[in-house]
């Protein structure tokens, strides 16, 4: 910190702390960003994905009928 502060001069520190935190920031919106998108694709609804969720959400309507697990 020491070296930084002597290179830097005082002034020039905060503006670099600040940057800093701008990059980290800039980095983590991204970064959440990037995942809700591919969480988004995902679920896109295709013809067939909408044909299971339909059949899916009918066969519940049937008593006793249980969705098996995996």
């Amino acid at each position: 910190m020491l070296i930084v502060l002597i290179d830097f001069g005082p002034g020039k520190l905060s503006e670099l702390g600040s940057a800093i935190g701008r990059s980290i920031r800039e980095f983590r919106r991204n970064v959440r960003d990037e995942t809700s998108g591919q969480r988004a694709a995902e679920r896109a609804r295709t013809p067939e994905t909408a044909f299971l969720r339909w059949t899916l959400a009918r066969l519940r309507r049937v008593p006793g009928f249980r969705v098996p697990c995996h």
